[in-house]
C-alpha cells in the first residue's frame, strides 16, 4: 500500500508540474487526458494485486484451517 501511494503521489506532482506548464487550454486538456489513462490503468493494476494478495492469503487461511481440523 505504500509503494502505491507513493506511486500516485509522484504521479500527481508529475501532472501539476506539467499542467503548469501548459499553454493553453487544448494542451492543459490533453495533459489530464494522459494523467486520468494513466491513473486508470495504474488503479487497474494495483486493484488486480491487492486482489491476488487477499486471494493468497485467504486460500494461506483456508489451508491452515483445515490442516487444524
Amino acid at each position: 500500500m505504500q509503494t502505491y501511494t507513493e506511486k500516485n503521489l509522484a504521479a500527481y506532482a508529475e501532472f501539476v508540474g506539467k499542467l503548469g506548464q501548459a499553454r493553453n487550454f487544448q494542451e492543459a486538456f490533453l495533459i489530464q487526458t494522459e494523467f486520468m489513462q494513466r491513473q486508470l490503468n495504474s488503479f487497474t493494476e494495483q486493484a488486480r494485486s491487492l486482489g491476488d494478495a487477499y486471494n493468497k492469503a485467504a486460500t494461506d487461511a483456508t489451508k491452515l484451517f483445515r490442516m487444524s481440523t
